[in-house]
């Protein structure tokens, strides 16, 4: 591990502790939902985790793939960046950008034939119109 993790972390502002999550675990993005409730994504293990004030972390979805990017949609829905699981021929994965409808179904909306790159973030402006960071190669 770095250096910068290795020593014990110093405190810069107040703070609550509101989940813990196993060692090494890939925290990717985060967002907040109006009524508190946090969504954050757990890279490595594909999966969108759940913390509702008062409650224990739950799994909301999970991908086949890994997951990055975060966005709420005005129905309670989530946007997703991502990679599909790995192919079984060539073990390439490719970029993705899928949508978790608010009872946790994941459906790919599009994938790198459509255009994605890559992207690990994504926002939504004040038109309601997606913007994605992209990965440049």
């Amino acid at each position: 591990m770095p250096p910068i993790f290795a020593d014990t972390s110093v405190d810069l502002a107040a703070h609550e502790t509101v989940a813990r999550f196993p060692v090494n675990t890939f925290l990717e993005n985060i967002v907040v939902a109006e009524n508190g409730t946090l969504f954050v994504t757990n890279h490595e293990a594909g999966q969108i985790v759940r913390l509702s004030p008062g409650e224990e972390p739950s799994v909301y979805a999970t991908s086949e793939g890994k997951v990055a990017g975060l966005a709420l949609l005005p129905d309670g829905g989530l946007l997703v960046t991502g990679w599909s699981a790995p192919d079984s021929a060539t073990g390439a994965a490719v970029p993705t950008i899928s949508r978790v409808a608010p009872d946790g179904t994941v459906t790919t909306l599009a994938e790198a034939e459509q255009g994605v790159a890559g992207s690990t973030a994504i926002a939504f402006g004040r038109s309601a119109r997606s913007h994605f960071s992209l990965r440049g190669d």
